[in-house]
């Protein structure tokens, strides 16, 4: 029956490895698991989501980083101090943000939850 199919679903959705699955491609969660389920799912969840953001902040400040790249091939002047510093600032918060999605991605595989789903 239908209900039957939808508990299935349910179970086999709300499992950590599939939070971790979810979180990590940016999806939003909508708060269909079981008590029994949602804690370690959720777990997984905020692991993943925390990687997809700092992935997609990364994405923009390398897209920044481009402009100053173009920026500075096109034009015969040099880049300001100002500008300089932004840029130094941009390459640090990436390299920040990748310290932090290593971090996180150890700690999915040091999780003992995750890592007998995984």
């Amino acid at each position: 029956s239908y209900i039957n199919g939808w508990y299935a679903g349910i179970i086999d959705y709300c499992t950590p490895d599939h939070g971790y699955v979810v979180g990590k491609s940016g999806q939003s969660y909508t708060g269909v698991c079981p008590a029994g389920q949602e804690e370690n799912f959720m777990a997984a969840y905020q692991l993943g989501r925390q990687i997809f953001d700092y992935e997609s902040q990364n994405r923009g400040l390398q897209e920044e980083l481009r402009q100053f790249s173009s920026y500075s091939q096109s034009s015969p002047q040099k880049l300001t101090i100002d500008e300089l510093q932004k840029k130094r600032t941009l390459e640090r918060k990436i390299q920040s943000n990748q310290a932090r999605i290593l971090e996180l991605t150890k700690k999915v595989s040091q999780d003992s939850v995750l890592r007998k789903r995984l």
